[in-house]
Formats: structure tokens, sequence, C-alpha cells
């Protein structure tokens, strides 16, 4: 049924979904990149199991064709700025999303990426959720997070180890990770929160399994 859905909101002249609220929770006009992104990784993730013999309702042929028009038309839509809306060069967190480790580099989004981690930078260290972001001080740990895995599985090792020691180093007195780090550097927000741990460890797991250099 999800496959069906992802091939329902991308059966379009555009090959994209509508506008919607994403990660940022907030009501959208314009599409965003951490909308339509993750549309195409659901995409990607229903072809390979159509491949590997899954039934999900329609041909891993499809499925394939529609990746292809869906990655074309996110090149053709979001390069080469690949800002967190169309068109534009907001970049924000879901830059991590359109690159390893969760698929093929996307036309240009490796350049965007280089020197997202720093638009997105807070004074302690952590990142904002993306570069516009409102200017409160506030850093967010799931998008720190995210940020961190996708340095070291782009080889940026430097600042993939300097995200995770600051989530380390800011943990809550408890030894929780919090949802977010206020401008004075005192933990706040749920904590723990799944999320970032989840994203941690995955990123932790990455750095063990990559190839010696």
């Amino acid at each position: 049924r999800a496959a069906s859905r992802l091939l329902g909101i991308t059966d379009t002249p555009s090959h994209l979904p509508a506008a919607s609220p994403d990660y940022w929770e907030v009501a959208e006009t314009v599409l965003t990149l951490g909308t339509a992104a993750p549309v195409l990784l659901g995409l990607e993730a229903a072809t390979a199991l159509a491949r590997a013999g899954i039934d999900l309702g329609g041909p891993a042929q499809a499925l394939a064709e529609r990746v292809t028009a869906v990655r074309s038309a996110m090149e053709r839509n979001f390069a080469p700025a690949w800002g967190r809306h169309l068109q534009r060069d907001d970049v924000d967190a879901a830059i991590a999303l359109v690159l390893p480790p969760f698929t093929r580099p996307l036309a240009g989004a490796r350049t965007v990426r280089q020197t997202a981690a720093a638009r997105m930078h807070r004074p302690t260290g952590g990142l904002a959720p993306g570069a516009g972001w409102r200017d409160d001080g506030i850093s967010w740990t799931p998008e720190t997070a995210l940020m961190a895995w996708s340095a070291l599985a782009l080889g940026m090792e430097e600042e993939g180890t300097r995200l995770l020691a600051w989530l380390e180093a800011h943990r809550t007195a408890a030894g929780a990770l919090p949802e977010k780090v206020l401008a004075d550097g005192a933990p706040a927000g749920p904590a723990p929160l799944a999320w970032t741990c989840a994203l941690i460890l995955l990123a932790t797991v990455s750095r063990t399994e990559a190839p010696p250099s």
C-alpha cells in the first residue's frame, strides 16, 4: 500500500510530490527537500524489495522507472543550490538525504554538502535544522546527529567526529541525549530522544564498517 501511495503522489507532470509540512513541522506552500527526498528513498527501497521478490502490488520495473523519473525531477528542480525549498539556497539537514549513505549522490549535492554544516552552525557547536532557522542559538540534536552520520559516510571524518563529540558532551545530567541544546549549553526538550540516539548508533556503526584507507 505504501509503494502504491508513493507511485500515486509522483504520478504528476512534475513527478514530484505536493508541498506539505516536513520535519520542520511548519505549514508549507512550496515543496521542500525534506518532503521530496523521503519520497525518493521510499521508491528506491520499494524497488529493491520488489526486485527481491516481495509482492508490493506492482511490478519492479514500474517502480524503477519512477525512481529514475523522480531523481531527474529533483535534479531539475533543486539543483544546483539544493536548498530546503525549490530553486532556493536555504540549505538544511535534508541535504544529507540525497547523498550516501541514503542514496547515490544527486547531481551537485555533494558540493553543497561540503559547506552545509558550517551554514547551519550554532555558537555552542551544534547545528540548527537549517541555515534558514531562526537565529536563537539553539542546536538540535537530531539534525546534528544526521549530519554527523552523513559526514562520516562521505569521508568527512573531521566534521563527523567533531559533531559526535559535541553530542557526547551535551548529554543531560542523567546521561541522556536531549532534543536540543540551548544557547547557554543547557539541554532542553524531551530526553532521551530516540531519533537522536538511533542516528548516533548508525553513525558509529558506519565508522566501524568503513573500509581502511
